[in-house]
């Protein structure tokens, strides 16, 4: 005989092990031992109460058939998700590179890179905003535009650079400053075009510093030689020429003598008018019209009958009383 406890009402009982009363549970999985109960009584009760507690009366087996095709349900609408979103992409209108262009833009773009690499940047750089207004914000017709423009400032910089220097070996100096001028329109920053231009300038005014001092026109041989010194700081004779004609522009002024010196309009070694012309420019980039006026009077007394020189000092004066009321 053994003793047990039934499963169901937990009553201890006795069996002989061969007249047990046992009971397969099909609810339960095959891993578990079957349960014992002491009478047929509760076990009929505990198969009610399983049936009547698993959902819609499932077996294990059933239940874990229904599990999985749930789990192949999900997956399936997971796929048929993706595919759907997938398809409404491939959908969309299609992008401007996938549109059909317009074969003009093509035949733009084909001959604005042949011109590009013909280095005839003007023309290639027309057909290039051509194909541009064909297709608008085009990635390859900005980027060709952005690259033509590009070789045709680096292209039109080394022509003035050139000319320059050409000018400058052929004694046209102030020719020389206005193509270096242009190159740096095309390369502001570019440190060669901007030191030829201080080095041209210093040497004019350094001559035209010593041409007035030696007619007495301390004044302006003082601001000359000033404008020489700013062009150009490390010229072994900048800075003692800046200092000589402070002296004697002080000098002039302790005895009372003329700032125009024995400037005369008949004289033949002449100033040329674009000298002066330039050193005004220069003085009022500085805010300097105070020595601008006193040039521009300079250049009209010299040259009375030389176009423009009276209006130029005149608007020089102009600027002088602006600068003054705006102190």
């Amino acid at each position: 005989m053994f003793t047990y406890e039934c499963y169901w009402c937990k009553t201890t009982f006795s069996s002989h092990a061969l007249d047990m009363d046992r009971v397969n549970d099909e609810n339960t999985s095959p891993l578990f031992f079957e349960r014992r109960f002491c009478s047929q009584k509760c076990r009929s009760e505990y198969r009610s109460s399983q049936s009547s507690n698993s959902p819609a009366g499932l077996s294990f087996k059933q239940s874990f058939s229904a599990s999985i095709s749930l789990i192949v349900c999900i997956v399936f609408t997971i796929a048929l998700i993706t595919n759907k979103g997938s398809n409404t992409t491939s959908s969309n209108p299609p992008t401007q590179q996938q549109k059909a262009v317009d074969p003009a833009y093509d035949e733009y773009m084909a001959l604005g890179y042949r011109l590009t690499d013909e280095q005839n940047y003007e023309q290639a750089l027309m057909n290039f905003e051509k194909a541009l207004a064909i297709v608008p914000n085009d990635p390859y017709a900005t980027k060709a535009i952005a690259n033509v423009r590009g070789f045709l400032a680096e292209k039109k910089y080394s022509e003035y650079m050139s000319i320059g220097y050409d000018l400058f070996e052929k004694k046209d100096k102030l020719g020389a400053i206005s193509n270096f001028n242009k190159a740096l329109e095309f390369k502001p920053r570019d440190s060669k075009a901007s030191e030829a231009i201080g080095n041209i300038r210093h040497d004019l005014y350094t001559q035209l510093g010593k041409k007035l001092s030696g007619e007495s026109d301390y004044k302006s041989s003082f601001i000359a030689f000033d404008m020489a010194f700013k062009n150009k700081p490390n010229a072994p004779d900048a800075k003692q020429n800046l200092r000589d004609s402070s002296k004697y522009f002080a000098s002039s002024l302790v005895k009372g003598e003329s700032n125009l010196g024995g400037v005369s309009s008949n004289s033949k070694d002449k100033v040329p008018v674009a000298l002066y012309n330039d050193l005004i420019s220069q003085l009022e980039q500085n805010q300097s019209f105070e020595h601008s006026l006193t040039i521009s009077a300079r250049a009209f007394q010299e040259n009375p009958d030389v176009k423009n020189t009276k209006s130029t000092f005149q608007e020089t004066a102009r600027k002088l009383a602006v600068s003054y009321i705006r102190r």
